[in-house]
């Protein structure tokens, strides 16, 4: 075995997974003085009254990448919504297959083709993203990334901000440096902060949210094209079919999900697993391990990469696993396996835990723990009743809840209490 496939293997061995654990339980604490107060859908939403102009608010929204990522993809399916009270339009730094499809949706777009996305370029290219935003003359601006946030830290300020944060503030997370410099120079000069979730907010110290108006809006998952999907019912006696979707990159926990149905597997628990997802360059070397590591186990693996039609993929399963090893800020594959009426079993950390009620709509497991995972498991490959309950029950909270016209209402509400405050 190769080095890297002894480290995947290593990775979740049982004698490995206290370090692990503890470092699981230590990102899902991002920072010890922060509270965990639950804010409101859209905070202070009262204050929008006569304070917003009858006229249409003209929101741009910047992000440094035109490539598909799930804040790109957000936007192009909130780009796609229509308001009679927000005009929506975006501004991407760099070019790719989104804004081509954005192009192609005809939404509002402009690219300024950067060759990267990098911070010295955004520093030296600063004076075309200030030209773009003039020439633009929007109501709003909201920074739909982190470093479309610090690009816009380097331009002149001529209406009001908002920061959609769709990544946690943890140190663990952006770094310590990163972190400082958003905090303490990027962060104030925005009006408005727009989290994803509940806890990514709660990343944000109390004393930089107490500097802003605060809302929370999903991103848009695009669950109305899933909800009319059925899954394709399995046949008695087949073996349990697992999904997994995302990018492959080890954070995201798919070695947890191999090391669960190894232990089913020893249990006599029959499944397969299907991966729908591609790695990133630094997440190549954990695919090739991965795949070499599945070249061992006795339960079918396939790796299909990039999936453009998930209808069709998530149809084909019984069960949609969503394993990340720390918390994720929110998590639109669980959107869209619920819209499916798939029953989804992901981690208790971040966003997920918010969207899932363990064991009604869904299951809630540990992060990084395989016992817990093939225990969650078991009782779903033994009862197709059991799946088809909890999968209509999550259908039909995407429904009430999660349809792209819910969140994009949601977050023009937030730009409008965005307007508001600048006025």
């Amino acid at each position: 075995m190769s080095r890297s496939a002894r480290r995947y293997a290593g990775a979740v061995s049982p004698a490995s997974r206290g370090p692990a654990h503890a470092r699981v339980k230590e990102a899902s604490r991002p920072n010890r003085d922060l509270d965990h107060r639950r804010i409101s859908r859209v905070e202070a939403v009262r204050a929008l009254g006569d304070d917003v102009a009858d006229s249409v608010l003209h929101a741009v929204h910047v992000d440094h990448s035109g490539l598909p990522g799930g804040g790109q993809l957000g936007l192009r399916r909130f780009l796609r919504q229509t308001s009679d009270r927000v005009r929506n339009s975006a501004l991407l730094l760099t070019g790719g297959p989104v804004a081509d499809g954005m192009a192609g949706d005809e939404s509002d777009v402009t690219t300024l083709d950067l060759e990267t996305a990098g911070l010295k370029e955004l520093v030296v290219r600063r004076r075309d993203l200030a030209d773009a935003l003039k020439k633009a003359q929007p109501d709003v601006v909201v920074a739909n990334s982190l470093r479309a946030a610090i690009a816009l830290s380097f331009t002149p300020k001529r209406c009001a901000w908002a920061y959609y944060l769709r990544q946690d503030m943890s140190a663990g997370s952006v770094g310590r440096l990163r972190r400082a410099f958003v905090l303490y120079v990027v962060l104030p000069r925005f009006d408005t902060l727009i989290a994803n979730s509940q806890w990514t907010l709660s990343t944000v110290p109390p004393k930089t949210r107490t500097k802003h108006r605060l809302a929370i809006a999903s991103p848009l998952s695009g669950a109305e094209q899933l909800l009319d999907v059925e899954p394709i019912p399995s046949h008695p006696g087949t073996p349990l079919r697992v999904g997994w979707m995302g990018r492959v990159v080890d954070w995201k926990g798919l070695h947890v999900l191999i090391e669960a149905l190894d232990l089913l597997h020893a249990q006599g628990v029959a499944t397969t697993l299907q991966v729908a997802g591609s790695a990133i360059h630094e997440g190549s070397a954990y695919m090739e391990a991965l795949q070499r590591a599945a070249q061992d186990r006795n339960f079918r693996i396939d790796f299909l990469g990039q999936v453009s039609d998930i209808r069709s993929f998530l149809s084909e399963q019984d069960v949609l696993a969503h394993t990340s090893v720390r918390p994720e800020p929110f998590g639109q594959v669980i959107i869209q396996g619920m819209a499916v009426g798939l029953p989804v079993i992901a981690t208790d950390v971040g966003g997920p835990a918010e969207i899932i009620e363990d064991g009604l709509d869904g299951f809630r497991v540990a992060p990084g723990d395989p016992v817990a995972l093939a225990e969650a498991l078991r009782p779903l490959a033994a009862d197709s009743a059991l799946r088809r309950r909890v999968g209509m029950a999550a259908r039909e909270k995407v429904r009430r809840q999660f349809t792209d016209r819910t969140l994009a209402n949601e977050l023009n509400k937030a730009i409008e209490l965005t307007a508001a405050r600048r006025s």
